[in-house]
């Protein structure tokens, strides 16, 4: 999922499903606070594709996959399995193929990620497993690609991108981060990699022997000891179990993950009570570190956990959407038959105003976190096949 600012009252929102489709639109967020209407009009999200006369030889509709879809300051972005196309005005205008981006058969984007002053320095980056990281300059017409996996003596052969994070302080210090992995349930280690000159030159931080296998990766700011606009690495495992990476020394570098520890009983704790209504852990794709220092987390059992993040603690905590078992992730949504289950960054913010994508429907709280309202649901799809 993806959302960005158009105006104070309008933000662009899209989102993908597992069943390659994509779907965009401009929302009024300023009628949804006012209280004008509590839903957005069916339709609000239009469908994305690669048009037909963009096809080339060989190439035919997706019917399953894992397309990407990302806006900002006024140009689209849509990934299928045969490349990227770039529109010039949204969703709507022309579009061209962004051919300096090669794919090969297999080549999947799983992060098309924007510079957070985008309007003015016309960075972006895309990155995916066979494809390493590319970055363009020229707000997405032409890119370079500054990460090749095969290139990287620390990456285990089969091993790519699969993730993409730039920092949020990315204009004064160029920071950008990698995560590299093999793709599949176990094997070699994972690999993170920093650039700190805007992706021209990257390093494997050293995670230590043994380092945790993640699925997800985000940033979230470490309220500890007044360090507000410093922010941590935080990372998720198939388990639901998330880790702290954490810049530490003279060097104020990152290094080996710890267990992110709760307040149970007076005190901080790796391990939850399986009792407890986040005893079975936290959705991947669903930790979101905010601007305002806050941290949520979709549980697995449903429902959402918040409040901040203070070194390797989590402080202040809430939960909410309890009784709505909403779980913003790809893990932790049950398959229904012809219902489109929505991936990538599944809880978001923007605003002030909070975005989540469970199955077909988008959640949203204006509260800050405190209550959830459905706002959109996805129109079923049609079966493509028999027993679909």
């Amino acid at each position: 999922m993806n959302v960005a600012k158009i105006s104070p009252d309008n933000v662009q929102l899209s989102v993908c499903t597992y069943d390659a489709s994509c779907l965009s639109g401009a929302i009024d967020i300023g009628q949804l606070r006012d209280k004008n209407i509590s839903r957005l009009p069916e339709g609000s999200l239009e469908l994305v594709v690669r048009p037909d006369d963009d096809l080339r030889e060989n190439e035919t509709e997706s019917v399953l996959g894992y397309n990407n879809i990302a806006y900002s300051d006024g140009i689209g972005f849509f990934a299928d399995q045969y490349g990227v196309l770039r529109y010039s005005d949204g969703f709507n205008g022309t579009f061209s193929r962004v051919d300096s981006v090669g794919f090969s058969e297999y080549s999947n984007v799983h992060a098309t990620k924007f510079s957070p002053d985008f309007e003015n320095d016309d960075t972006m980056f895309i990155a995916g497993f066979e494809l390493g990281v590319f970055r363009s300059i020229d707000r997405g017409l032409t890119f370079e690609k500054v990460f090749n996996s095969a290139t990287q003596p620390q990456v285990p052969t089969g091993s790519d991108s699969v993730g993409l994070i730039v920092s949020p302080d990315f204009a004064s210090t160029g920071v950008v981060f990698t995560y590299v992995t093999n793709g599949k349930k176990g094997g070699v280690d994972s690999v993170l990699f920093i650039s700190e000159d805007s992706g021209s030159n990257w390093t494997a931080v050293d995670q230590g022997e043994n380092p945790p296998r993640l699925l997800s990766l985000t940033l979230a700011i470490d309220n500890a000891d007044g360090r507000i606009g410093k922010y941590s690495l935080l990372g998720n495992t198939r388990d639901g179990n998330i880790w702290v990476n954490r810049r530490k020394g003279q060097a104020k570098e990152f290094g080996q993950w710890e267990p992110l520890r709760y307040p149970v009983k007076g005190e901080y704790t790796s391990v939850l009570p399986k009792e407890s209504v986040a005893g079975k852990g936290f959705c991947h794709d669903s930790v979101l570190g905010t601007s305002e220092g806050k941290l949520y987390m979709s549980m697995l059992t449903g429902g959402i956990a918040y409040g901040n993040l203070k070194d390797t603690r989590f402080t202040s905590p809430k939960a909410s959407g309890l009784s709505q078992r909403f779980r913003f992730s790809g893990g932790g949504q049950t398959f229904v038959k012809n219902w489109r289950k929505t991936f990538y960054d599944l809880l978001l913010e923007v605003e002030g105003v909070l975005f989540g994508a469970f199955f077909n429907e988008i959640w949203m709280s204006l509260d800050d976190g405190s209550t959830w309202t459905s706002i959109y649901n996805l129109a079923t799809r049609e079966p493509r096949f028999s027993g679909q």
